[in-house]
This record gives structure tokens, C-alpha cells and sequence, in this order.
């Protein structure tokens, strides 16, 4: 997977046996990728790429606990979700200040808009993306919203509700995936004139480090 080259820097700089990362619904398996760690004989740190504890969090419990089961996963430390990380409104400042930079933007005419994926079935997608709105308050920014793919407000609502001149658009979205690439691009199209879109959260170069950093703060053995 194109995560794992992104990964393999941080091997000999934190003196780690390996890094690389697996799917849940795709190659190579969390399974998989578990037997051939395991075969190091080496604890194994496994950090959940996750911006919230919804539906796929769920998933990676209900694996973990069968692979338990099988005593498969004696030696695997489950970390914080990704989107947990304590840093991570600071980085998001950062990005987004530097964004208005490069755009040469005013934060004070400017909207932030945060979309995630959204979903019915756990409202927990949900809340960390509006609790993530409630910590970036103190930012520069006239007004914070978030929009959802699958719920609502859905991201033409939450425009149409911003009366900014122009819009910061971030995807709350790990990789560049059909949703960053594709699904979000095609919602924002009408709006092409007052918005300008940041791509996923986590194709963002500062993101490895941080789940180096959380590695390091096991929640389950």
C-alpha cells in the first residue's frame, strides 16, 4: 500500500524492526499482516488510521477480539485512533494558517469547513467531527462547520449556510481514497468559485510521526 512507503522512513529512526500498514477491507489484510509480523516474534504496535471510534472501529474490534480468540494476537498493543491524537487540532491550525497564506486569504472573510464521512449506524463518526469544531474555536477563522457525505448537513447544505467570501475545505479522511479524490471533489464542484479544498487530513507529511507518536500510548493489550 502507497501508506507503507510513507512509513518506511521512520524504521531506522526509531529503531523499529518494521512498519507497514494493512486494510480492513482491501490487501493486504489486517490478518495477514499480523502472521507475518508476528513471525519477528517482536510486540507488535498496531495504531487504528482512524479519525473516529465509529463503524470501522468497531470492525477492527470485532477482528482483534477473533484473532484473540484463536490466540492469534497475544503480542499485538492496540493504540489510540489516529484522530485522537493530542496534537491534532495544533496541526490542523498550523495547516490551515498556512493554507490562508498561500492563498493569500483573510482568516476574518474566511470559513473552515470540515467534512467526514458520516454515517447512521454510529453516531461516534459524528461527534468527533463536531467536537473537533468545539477545539478549533479559538482559530482565526470567521466561522467552523462540518458537513458528512452520508448524514446530514451534507457538504452542499453547509456551504449554502456559510456566508463567507470564500471557504477552507479539509477532509476528515485518512488517505486519498474514493471519498477524498472523488466523492468530495464532486459535492464542492458547484461551489468552485468561493471554495478551495486542503484534500484528506491524512495525506498530510506530518501524519506518520504522529502515529509513531501514538504507538507509544498502547489503550488495550
Amino acid at each position: 500500500m502507497a501508506f507503507s512507503r510513507r512509513l518506511k522512513p521512520l524504521v531506522a529512526r526509531y529503531g523499529l524492526l518494521a512498519a507497514q500498514s494493512c486494510a480492513l477491507f482491501g490487501e493486504p489484510t489486517l490478518e495477514r499482516s499480523l502472521e507475518k509480523m508476528a513471525k519477528r516474534g517482536s510486540p507488535i504496535y498496531l495504531v487504528p488510521f482512524f479519525f473516529s471510534e465509529g463503524v470501522t472501529h468497531d470492525v477492527l474490534a470485532e477482528r482483534l477480539a477473533h484473532l484473540d480468540a484463536k490466540g492469534c494476537a497475544g503480542q499485538v498493543h492496540l493504540s489510540p485512533i489516529f484522530g485522537r491524537h493530542p496534537d491534532l487540532v495544533n496541526r490542523i491550525r498550523a495547516t490551515c494558517a498556512e493554507a490562508l497564506d498561500v492563498r493569500n486569504w483573510k482568516a476574518d472573510e474566511t470559513a473552515l469547513l470540515l467534512v467526514g464521512h458520516g454515517t447512521r449506524r454510529n453516531p461516534a463518526s459524528r461527534r468527533r467531527l463536531e467536537t473537533l469544531v468545539g477545539e478549533l474555536s479559538g482559530s482565526p477563522f470567521r466561522s467552523i462547520a462540518c458537513a458528512f457525505l452520508e448524514e446530514e448537513p451534507e457538504i452542499a447544505s453547509a456551504l449554502e449556510r456559510l456566508r463567507e467570501r470564500q471557504v477552507l475545505v479539509l477532509g476528515c479522511f485518512a488517505e486519498h481514497g474514493r471519498h477524498a479524490l472523488e466523492d468530495v471533489p464532486a459535492a464542492l464542484a458547484p461551489f468552485a468559485d468561493r471554495v478551495s479544498y486542503l484534500g484528506p487530513i491524512g495525506a498530510a507529511p506530518w501524519v506518520p510521526e504522529m502515529l509513531i507518536d501514538l504507538a507509544r500510548i498502547p489503550a488495550r493489550h
